[in-house]
């Protein structure tokens, strides 16, 4: 079943029957194509072996050229319900940044549309939490008196401001703007690694004492699977850097 909502078209599975209503209270987000794999391989936690409920599908999203056929990955933004009130959203493709300023000429007017309408959709679902998982790629060794863990409601004022990109910063602030509450779950990463598996516990901990239900087995399987493809995906990501115009598309399963 699809349904159209502004410029997304939301694309039901046969899972999401009357015993299986997108109706969640709180949502976890996330990039999946972002360095480090730390945000993806926690989400797959949260996740679990919850099937796959909603495809978000928009010409305002940036999707692969090319695609295998009959296994054919997923275009689209990928919606999971692992739990009654619990929804995952897995943000699989995005616009291709640059850190640099004065770099990203027109990608507000392909992001916005499609930012504001999941944040719509969900606030009209009844969504009415939504916690943005990342991660802060860092130098400096931890003290064993801190976890390098950092949470930013949006309006709190009393916590030192770190810099995000989009969609990482502008989802929860609209969110937040639209009546909800939003914050972001970051984690300092080791950016000379390719997992950083101490990173990797404390920001899985982090969301299970926040009261989310963690598959470790389900992460542990995605995690494998990055593992096994570490030389391809880091030549992937070599040419990336070199062309300065790369992204990650399409879901790792």
């Amino acid at each position: 079943m699809m349904e159209n909502y502004g410029t997304l078209d939301l694309i039901y599975t046969d899972y999401a029957d009357v015993d299986h209503v997108w109706n969640p209270k709180r949502a976890v987000v996330f990039v999946q194509g972002e360095s480090g794999f730390l945000p993806w391989l926690v989400g797959r936690g949260v996740i679990g072996d919850a099937p796959i409920q909603v495809e978000i599908m928009s010409r305002f999203m940036d999707v692969e050229n090319f695609n295998t056929v009959p296994e054919t990955i997923r275009p689209g933004w990928l919606g999971y319900q692992p739990q009654s009130e619990t929804a995952v959203i897995n943000l699989t493709t995005w616009f291709p940044t640059s850190p640099m300023p004065d770099s990203n000429h027109g990608m507000w007017m392909r992001t916005y549309p499609a930012m504001r309408d999941l944040v719509l959709w969900l606030r009209e679902c009844g969504c009415e939490d939504l916690l943005f998982i990342s991660a802060l790629n860092s130098q400096r060794v931890i003290p064993e008196d801190e976890d390098g863990l950092h949470v930013f409601e949006i309006g709190d004022e009393d916590v030192v401001p770190a810099p995000f990109m989009m969609p990482t910063w502008f989802i929860p602030y609209l969110f937040d703007r639209m009546g909800g509450k939003a914050r972001i779950m970051a984690v300092e990463q080791d950016e000379g690694l390719f997992i950083d598996d101490e990173a990797l516990s404390r920001l899985g901990v982090a969301l299970s004492q926040s009261g989310y239900r963690m598959d470790v087995n389900a992460m542990r399987r995605s995690l494998m699977k990055v593992m096994q493809n570490k030389d391809e995906i880091e030549g992937i990501e070599a040419l990336f850097n070199r062309h300065h115009d790369g992204h990650e598309g399409g879901e790792w399963e």
